[in-house]
């Protein structure tokens, strides 16, 4: 059964919602995403975005509108505060048409918080972005590995559902066509890397490893691609782990290996001047 989840949704300071999903199907082709809002989990929804098609998260920012015309006196509208509850939801129109479109479960803005712990949730990460931007932090991209789309021309097995090369030009072993999503744009702090020595049937094989730590979102997973924009370096990650309010993600700490110069990995585009808007 094809499903989508959305795995994500952070309150950014000051007033904004990160909203990231996934998406699971055996189809292969263009998803298009409609994301909607409600102060309900049912309803009624408000689309917020329609049609995202190259695309894993996208930031709410329509909050705190204006009032509507001829409604003079009215305080503007601010959908962002403590006291409301915002729930978003996915509708996901796969390649083989609107008939067979599919529905996220309606999610909450910082699920499992109370109002108390939400706001000091904000608070932290708020501290943290300044501190990035100010302090320690280092501008970097995180190349999400696509999972769901077109899949590789070239490389893919229908049998194994895999990638036949590794080092594949068009889909960078991921078996899907572009192999990452775009890049995005954030600030972290990386730590000094170590190398990893392992036995191997040819000898040795040194690993040169590095943690980076980072806010909650986007969030990071397995063979994601960070990039050094300062240096270019590229790494894969190998492992990530987060720090957690009340089991609520605030922080991740991604162990990532370093990939050699040769690697086709470095052959994505990224813009080495690029401003993180996010934090």
């Amino acid at each position: 059964m094809p499903e989508a989840r959305i795995t994500r949704t952070t309150a950014l300071f000051p007033t904004a919602v990160f909203i990231q999903w996934d998406v699971e199907s055996d189809e292969a082709g263009d998803f298009f995403v409609d994301v909607a809002r409600s102060q309900s989990p049912t309803g009624p929804w408000e689309s917020i975005a329609a049609g995202l098609r190259d695309a894993y998260n996208f930031v709410d920012r329509q909050f705190n509108l204006p009032p509507a015309s001829g409604r003079a006196g009215r305080e503007p509208v601010n959908l962002f505060s403590l006291s409301r509850e915002i729930y978003y939801q996915l509708t996901v129109t796969p390649p083989s048409g609107l008939a067979n479109a599919f529905q996220s479960r309606p999610t909450p803005v910082e699920p499992g918080l109370d109002r108390r712990t939400r706001l000091l949730k904000r608070k932290i990460l708020h501290d943290q972005a300044v501190g990035y931007k100010r302090l320690n932090g280092i501008q970097i991209a995180v190349l999400k590995r696509r999972r769901w789309g077109d899949r590789c021309p070239r490389c893919y097995d229908p049998v194994t559902k895999e990638s036949t090369l590794e080092h594949c030009p068009a889909c960078f072993g991921t078996a899907f066509l572009g192999g990452y999503w775009a890049p995005t744009y954030i600030r972290g702090r990386r730590e000094a890397s170590a190398v990893e020595t392992n036995m191997t049937a040819h000898g040795d094989s040194d690993r040169r490893l590095c943690d980076f730590d980072v806010l909650d979102y986007p969030l990071v997973e397995y063979k994601d691609l960070v990039v050094d924009l300062a240096r270019n370096d590229r790494y894969q990650v190998q492992r990530a782990h987060a720090t957690e309010l009340k089991s609520v993600p605030v922080h991740q700490k991604v162990t990532a290996s370093l990939l050699g110069r040769n690697s086709v990995e470095y052959a994505i585009p990224v813009d080495p001047r690029a401003e993180p808007p996010l934090y």
